[in-house]
């Protein structure tokens, strides 16, 4: 990521210590958002006010006095035993979640019938499945209580109750079901409910409607929305800025992130959420198109034998994890068969890629380097394909366990930047301390209240903004050497504003009032940009206009795109995790082109920390080892990703006896993966044969033969003042072993 100018005018919409008036529920609710309206006059807007006369409906004193005294004495009864049997049964539930849990049974998740919250994903069981019985008849559906008349438990002591600026009418869910598992909140009465619940209002919900509506506009002919290309689509004399645009290099990341802005207000490319189906006709919307050619797109660019997307081909693990994440998000979602494929090899390629300090760095390679950053976008997708009943590996989750815990600082609160080798970890800043809150909740792991507390202090002091102020953060970025601790980017607010939804309570109030106040006043509300965001803001350098919009779309989405972590359980309808010997069935039977039902074994283990909440516990052992024999031999497969990971395995477990057997492998590859083949040598600094050999690969004529080998040499010798001079490498190596010799 590039910096801004110093002189470049800072265009602040949100200064810090400038007090501003708290944002009320406001705006009118789009069309399409069932089950949400807005409280007029304490009465509620609906549609069930045709029934009565529109004349009697206001005149209260009139209706009764002209009804019988039974009926009066009857209908106080019946709210009075209503209240009661509320107070009962929930003065037996104290916790927030078990509140919100019974809220979504009373405004059903996707427009789900009440009492049937959710029949599991793609109809099978989990924990909030409906009970076991018959089915209920349709003409009792109406006879479930409005949520207004739940009487709420008391909250958790330091916790808050979020103002109610919107009322959910369960009589007013009509249609198909909307999403569900963790997505239950995207479609239908779900979303409405969710809005009330945690600080939505029509105001933020008209914010995504515009917001989506211009990336729609903005689409390439090809499916993508290339970051340097998207005022394709704009009128001659009405573009939507000169200096908004990105780096082509991201189309993959910023086209992945526009598919999760719709995915996340409930549109797919198979069927509509969001209005009812009995109108006929065939079940589409808007931008079914839309999402079905973005998809299309991603999935052709995505590498059939490894599974990485990424359309530049540079092994970015950014663009795949992002990109992962929306093609999973899409077949969690609709359970289209023809997204499976992609979604499962896309989930192999992550496992591949992990690193040997369990997170994942900037290319596949394993070269012992973790980004914080970087895993919480294969968390993400790696929980996302849980939800889907894709086959996730446990080794996989209890390693990203292990480095999560790893680059915590349990007794300051400080989350690191990176792990370099198996224990240098690196300072990080608040934006780390936001990313690893938000994938530590995805990984449920268990904080105890004092950790929880400094994550959250470090976030709220750390106010979001719209603008072009970067503030510094160590390590990352070109930001480590400006004065300062803090940083400020939509990158930042994006993985705050979901670290505290998840958390929760008072600070995710405060912090959701902060957020709306510096993101909805920033979109556009002019010409051919109306429902955009300009790309004021540090990072807006690489992803442009695209970039700002999808982003911000998803921050206003925050309420309803995910169901809380800790509030409703980290295992909310998720697949059991897969063993060895299963993930390497799956594995096996991708190479078949098979992609069936996978029902793992394996629990989720507990928290790597120690008892104590300091030092992580060793990590998890990768997997059963193989013989180095086995792994010698599958360095001739026809496989190119079987060529790989033994190489890769006999490297990391430094197998000196195979190191004859990878040179030839490096020096015969004709694929791609000869530059791969080539680095990881770097593991045998021990050995001449291994340091000539690399030095040897300095002067071939390929650029990334070249590059390889001088990572290799200088993983190997801590040497890096010597570049792609041959010959300056081995008049240093020859110094090296002359002073050993003596």
């Amino acid at each position: 990521m590039g910096e801004h100018d110093a002189k470049t005018p800072v265009r602040r919409l949100w200064k810090m210590g400038k007090r501003r008036k708290t944002l009320k529920p406001q705006g009118k609710v789009p069309a399409g958002v069932r089950g949400l309206t807005k409280s007029l006059g304490g009465e509620l807007a609906s549609e069930r006010a045709q029934k009565w006369d529109a004349e009697e409906s206001r005149n209260v004193a009139s209706w009764v006095s002209r009804s019988p005294a039974w009926a009066i004495s009857a209908a106080l009864h019946i709210v009075a035993g209503v209240i009661l049997m509320n107070v009962v049964y929930f003065t037996q539930h104290q916790r927030l979640g078990q509140v919100f849990r019974m809220t979504l049974r009373a405004a059903a998740p996707g427009g789900a019938h009440q009492g049937e919250q959710d029949n599991g994903i793609n109809g099978k069981d989990n924990e909030d499945s409906k009970p076991k019985g018959p089915d209920k008849k349709e003409d009792e559906v109406a006879t479930v209580p409005d949520p207004k008349s739940i009487t709420p438990a008391l909250p958790e002591p330091g916790a808050t109750a979020t103002p109610v600026p919107l009322k959910v009418v369960a009589g007013e869910v009509t249609g198909k079901d909307g999403p569900g598992g963790i997505y239950a909140g995207r479609g239908g009465a779900g979303r409405g409910e969710m809005l009330r619940q945690f600080g939505g209002d029509g105001q933020s919900e008209q914010a995504v409607v515009d917001g989506l509506e211009w990336l729609a506009k903005h689409q390439g002919k090809n499916g993508s929305w290339d970051p340097a290309r998207f005022d394709d689509a704009c009128p001659r004399g009405d573009g939507c800025g000169g200096d908004d645009k990105g780096e082509q290099m991201y189309a993959g990341a910023t086209t992945a992130l526009a598919v999760l802005a719709f995915l996340g207000a409930g549109y797919s490319h198979m069927d509509d959420h969001l209005r009812p189906q009995d109108q006929g006709g065939p079940v589409t919307h808007q931008y079914t198109a839309t999402i079905k050619k973005a998809l299309a797109w991603l999935c052709r660019e995505q590498n059939e034998k490894t599974g990485e997307i990424d359309p530049e081909g540079d092994r970015n693990m950014y663009v795949h994890g992002i990109a992962s994440l929306a093609v999973i998000e899409a077949y969690s979602m609709t359970k289209d068969p023809g997204l499976k494929p992609h979604a499962q090899r896309a989930v192999i390629h992550i496992v591949n890629s992990q690193q040997d300090s369990g997170g994942w760095n900037y290319t596949p390679e394993n070269l012992s380097r973790s980004d914080t950053s970087i895993a919480s976008w294969m968390v993400m997708s790696l929980r996302s394909a849980r939800a889907a009943g894709l086959a996730v590996p446990k080794r996989t989750w209890d390693r990203a366990r292990f480095f999560l815990s790893k680059v915590t600082d349990y007794q300051t609160g400080n989350v690191g930047y990176c792990i370099q080798g198996q224990s240098r970890v690196t300072r990080g800043c608040n934006c780390m301390v936001a990313i690893g809150m938000a994938t530590r909740a995805y990984l449920a792991m268990p904080d105890d209240q004092q950790i929880s507390e400094k994550f959250v202090q470090t976030i709220l002091a750390s106010v979001p903004r719209y603008d072009q102020v970067p503030g510094a953060c160590p390590n990352w970025g070109g930001l480590q050497n400006r004065k300062g601790s803090t940083h400020w980017s939509l990158y930042y607010t994006y993985y705050a504003t979901l670290a505290l939804f998840h958390h929760g309570g008072k600070a995710w109030e405060e912090w959701n009032q902060k957020m709306r106040a510096v993101t909805l006043p920033a979109q556009r509300k002019d010409g051919h940009a109306k429902g955009s965001w300009d790309p004021v803001v540090w990072d807006g350098a690489w992803g442009g206009r695209v970039y700002t919009t999808a982003f911000n779309v998803m921050n206003l989405e925050v309420y309803y795109r995910y169901l809380p972590c800790y509030q409703v359980g980290a295992e909310f309808g998720l697949q059991k995790l897969v063993t060895d010997a299963e993930w390497d069935q799956v594995v096996a039977d991708a190479r078949r082109g098979k992609f069936g039902d996978v029902q793992g074994t394996a629990d989720d283990g507990a928290d790597t920390r120690s008892p104590k909440g300091g030092e992580a516990e060793k990590p998890p052992t990768p997997r059963a080892e193989r013989s180095p024999e086995e792994l010698v031999k599958d360095l001739q497969s026809d496989d190119m990703m079987t060529r790989r990971n033994a190489a890769k395995e006999l490297s990391s477990r430094h197998e000196t006896g195979a190191l004859d057997a990878l040179i030839q492998a490096a020096r015969v590859e004709k694929t791609s993966l000869r530059p791969v083949l080539v680095e990881y040598l770097g593991a045998f600094g021990d050995s001449d044969k291994a340091l000539d050999f690399l030095v040897e690969m300095l002067e071939n004529a390929e650029d990334r033969i070249q590059s390889a080998a001088l990572t290799g040499l200088r993983r190997a010798t801590g040497e890096t003042s010597i570049g792609k001079d041959a010959r300056g490498w081995r008049t240093w190596l020859q110094q090296q072993r002359d002073e050993k010799a003596r």
